[in-house]
């Protein structure tokens, strides 16, 4: 999504998949050192296979190797990770360069993050599963259909009712129900007004800045969905958007 003349920025976050076909690539025609070096921070992974113990630990195949995850944010890699990756990204085509997006690119992405409906075919149903309370306060009866959304913070959640976007703050006991929070597919029901999905949610994002991301992640409350957020290393809750400059 346009920036300005010469720079867009990706509409959806750097993928497993997208990520799994660098690593392809540098097997190929790297040392096994440097594709050695490359490979997602193990602690970060781990935390998803514990996030996951209380569900379904019978079941859970890991967030690297299972296929069913291949459309999630690519979390668990460093810096240093992204800018090979985006090196070997630029080798590969000659109308663009890929690179991380400046703060201030990022918060230009952001805008207002005033929410707009771009489907309806993810997560349809009746919205059986939160309380009497709520369904009361925005309105919608038991029968009613509605469409849930993974609006990925640690305290917010949305719905679509009758084509219109609905906020409501997730129960005290929902939070601690089921698996532990984490990232979810970077396909959504909503976008932001420049066209990003979850631009504010699911995974913070890092910027050009070295130990600099911004926005909430699964983790954090939606109040951080503008913030800057510090870290020294790979997380389960940093991931990758980046921009794209036409070259000249």
């Amino acid at each position: 999504m346009a920036l300005n003349e010469k720079v867009a920025i990706c509409k959806y976050e750097l993928t497993v998949l997208e990520y799994k076909k660098y690593l392809l690539q540098m097997k190929l025609d790297s040392s096994a050192e440097f594709y050695a070096s490359q490979q997602p921070d193990s602690v970060s992974l781990q935390y998803l296979e514990r996030a996951n113990d209380y569900y379904c630990n019978a079941y859970y195949t890991g967030y690297f190797s299972y296929p069913g995850y291949h459309l999630f944010p690519m979390i668990g890699v460093s810096y240093d990770q992204v800018i090979n990756f985006c090196r070997w990204k630029n080798s590969t085509q000659k109308e663009f360069t890929y690179r991380l997006p400046t703060p201030e690119e990022w918060d230009l992405a952001y805008g207002n993050n005033k929410l707009r409906i771009i489907s309806k075919q993810k997560n349809k149903g009746n919205w059986y599963f939160y309380n009497k309370t709520i369904r009361d306060s925005l309105g919608i009866s038991e029968s009613s259909k509605v469409y849930a959304i993974d609006y990925n913070v640690s305290d917010l959640g949305l719905l679509i009712y009758k084509d219109s976007i609905y906020k409501y703050h997730k129960p005290e006991h929902i939070l601690y129900e089921g698996p532990a929070p984490q990232p979810c597919s970077i396909y959504d029901m909503v976008e932001n007004e420049r066209g990003l999905t979850n631009v504010a949610s699911n995974v913070s994002e890092m910027t050009s800045v070295r130990g600099i991301a911004k926005g909430a992640n699964f983790l954090l409350p939606y109040n951080f969905s503008k913030a800057q957020i510090e870290y020294t290393k790979p997380e389960a809750w940093l991931g990758v958007r980046l921009v794209a400059e036409r070259k000249r």
